[in-house]
């Protein structure tokens, strides 16, 4: 069996109308309104597929990256979660390439390049049994090691951050420790909510929002509760946070 460097444990895609933005779940609420029937790309791994009539089985788009991979030396070998974001057009093409969260930039290209390769397996997405642009978000964990806990290496890095930003009053290192966390896992919600509290504290609003903005669908969670020994209404950012999070809901 051929030995990947790259090891895709799972693969989250979502789906959005160009233009949009809404993920998945949070489409599933238009649909109810509007009834609009939309169905999101699916990769088939078949070339030249839209010469096809026959309703194509979706593949897995991880594991023909996977197949794909270079071989590296795991000596220089970076670990974390990848996510690529990229549309896929009415005709199947494939564009607008964005790293959503970077393992490290050689991988970043290894993997788009890869992706792009596979222009042309894709069935594009229908609104209304329309073809329309769509977009798609995947998501790669990669491991130099298999027994690697990606939830136990985030929490390290977590109590570290919370560390130097409220007992140290070292923001750069906080900020450097939540980096890590957040390479593990980038949608984690402790891990946004704080890195977005730090980099408020050192001047970064914006990007702070980028990170408060992963939050908002998880709305109905009261997020402090997660930081009760951390008086976290005391930093600059806290009154901003509460805006963000309740933006949806005006």
């Amino acid at each position: 069996m051929k030995n990947y460097v790259i090891i895709l444990i799972c693969v989250l895609v979502s789906s959005i109308a160009l233009g949009q933005n809404q993920k998945v779940e949070e489409m599933k609420n238009v649909l109810e309104k509007s009834e609009v029937e939309v169905n999101p790309p699916k990769f088939t791994g078949i070339k030249d597929v839209l010469k096809f009539e026959n309703d194509i089985n979706s593949n897995s788009i991880s594991q023909y990256v996977a197949d794909n991979y270079p071989v590296q030396d795991n000596s220089e070998f970076s670990e974390g979660t990848e996510v690529i974001r990229f549309n896929i057009t009415s005709e199947g093409k494939l564009t607008d390439f964005k790293v959503i969260n970077s393992v490290s930039y050689k991988i970043d290209e290894e993997i788009i390049d890869i992706i792009k390769t596979s222009e042309g397996m894709w069935k594009p997405g229908y609104n209304n049994h329309k073809a329309v642009t769509m977009e798609k978000e995947v998501i790669l964990k990669i491991k130099s090691n298999l027994n690697r806990d990606f939830l136990h290496t985030a929490k390290i890095y977590f109590k570290k951050g919370t560390e130097n930003l409220f007992v140290k009053g070292n923001l750069k290192r906080a900020l450097k420790n939540f980096n890590y966390g957040i390479r593990y896992r980038p949608y984690d919600q402790s891990l946004c909510y704080m890195r977005g509290l730090c980099r408020y504290e050192m001047g970064d609003e914006e990007g702070a929002r980028e990170d408060w903005a992963k939050l908002r669908k998880r709305r109905g969670i009261d997020m402090s509760d997660n930081f009760a020994e951390y008086n976290v209404k005391e930093l600059k950012g806290y009154e901003e946070l509460t805006t963000v999070l309740l933006a949806d809901d005006k």
